[in-house]
């Protein structure tokens, strides 16, 4: 039996067939409603509108809330008591602006006289210590003395050094700061007083300890709140989440402080049925205090180039895609479009152009004769 064979152009035909790019999905079927079940159905032809225009939505349409200025958890410092002792002054008041490292607070304590008493002898113990180890090292290079001595004479060192160093820090969370550390010689520099530092610039919220009142270690002595970030914490109905998203703008209202939110929605209260909804201030934000109630304007973030405006209701899905029924010579065609955000009423999508003509409201029948239900779907057979 010969072989078949094949002239140059079947060959180049075969080859073209195969480098040619996959075929379009065809358009979804338009479906067509008599005027008597377009009237029954309540069903409204609107044309969508682009997604920037201020007639849409924007600042005219802004929600709102109100909400308290709190301040974050990683700027927030909690100040206590390293040892018992004495409130013997408060140099700063709650609501002062303080700087990093300006004292706030002075305790007499008799325990850090023990403790610097203690750091004293570990600094004269080191210094022996690496006396004792230069000697031997000096003496084993000459050859006079064993290597296990020197070894001995080195571990001795090492010893004292972390003995140090653990007395340094039992003075730094007794309070005092490393600069008053290294100013202690001798015995005659010992003081019970320790003044409390500010940990960095900010505001003292609250001072939990009285002048003259009596401390036990870890009690709290004052809150400070660092002036460089703030939050205003608020809580939303499911209605007024679905006109807000993360990056959405927002503002003071009688204030000039304009910050963005950075959290919206989760766990829906119990006993409130609302959500928080959380917004970032910088520093420039200076007409806020943590504690105090304000008033904010959402206003949603500035729509994609290209998107367009369209009612919530109009947008369906179907297979995990979202569509919406444009109205066309034939009738009502389903298109694919893309959601970018919903708010409220309004939904955001790309896929179409500004001015097309789509079913807004009442499409419960078009959505059923598309899924092959009800008499329209009768009608279009």
């Amino acid at each position: 039996m010969s072989p078949i064979r094949r002239s140059p152009f079947t060959a180049v035909l075969f080859v073209v067939a195969l480098c040619a790019p996959p075929a379009l999905a065809a358009p979804e079927p338009a479906i067509k409603l008599t005027p008597q079940q377009r009237q029954a159905s309540g069903l409204v032809i609107e044309s969508v509108r682009a997604g920037t225009d201020k007639a849409s939505g924007g600042a005219s349409r802004a929600q709102l809330l109100p909400g308290r200025v709190v301040v974050p958890n990683d700027r927030r410092d909690v100040m206590l008591a390293g040892v018992s002792g004495r409130v013997e002054a408060a140099l700063a008041n709650p609501g002062d602006s303080v700087k990093a490292g300006q004292p706030l607070l002075r305790l007499y304590s008799a325990e850090v006289l023990g403790l610097q008493r203690a750091y004293l002898a570990a600094v004269g113990a080191s210094a022996l210590a690496g006396k004792r180890l230069a000697r031997d090292e000096a003496l084993f290079a000459d050859g006079i003395i064993a290597e296990s001595r020197v070894q001995d004479s080195r571990d001795q060192a090492a010893q004292a050094a972390a003995a140090l160093q653990e007395q340094r820090q039992l003075l730094q969370l007794a309070g005092m700061g490393k600069a008053a550390i290294e100013t202690l010689r001798t015995a005659a520099d010992l003081t019970g007083r320790v003044s409390l530092l500010a940990p960095r610039a900010g505001i003292v919220l609250e001072q939990a300890a009285a002048v003259g009142s009596h401390v036990e270690s870890g009690s709290v002595l004052l809150q400070l709140a660092a002036s460089d970030l703030q939050w205003v914490e608020l809580q939303a109905t499911r209605e007024q989440l679905a006109g807000l998203a993360i990056g959405d703008g927002v503002e003071v209202v009688g204030c000039n402080a304009q910050g963005k939110v950075i959290a919206a929605g989760g766990q829906l209260d119990a006993a409130s049925q609302t959500a928080l909804v959380r917004a970032t201030f910088n520093s420039a934000a200076s007409c806020l205090v943590p504690g105090q109630f304000v008033q904010l304007a959402l206003v949603p973030a500035a729509a994609p180039a290209g998107s367009v405006r369209v009612s919530a209701e109009a947008v369906v899905q179907r297979a995990g895609k979202d569509y919406v029924f444009v109205e066309e010579a034939e009738g009502l065609r389903p298109v694919p479009i893309k959601v970018l955000r919903r708010q409220g009423d309004v939904t955001l999508i790309s896929g179409i152009s500004a001015g097309t003509r789509v079913a807004a409201k009442g499409i419960a029948a078009l959505k059923g004769s598309w899924m092959g239900l009800g008499a329209a779907a009768a009608g279009n057979e």
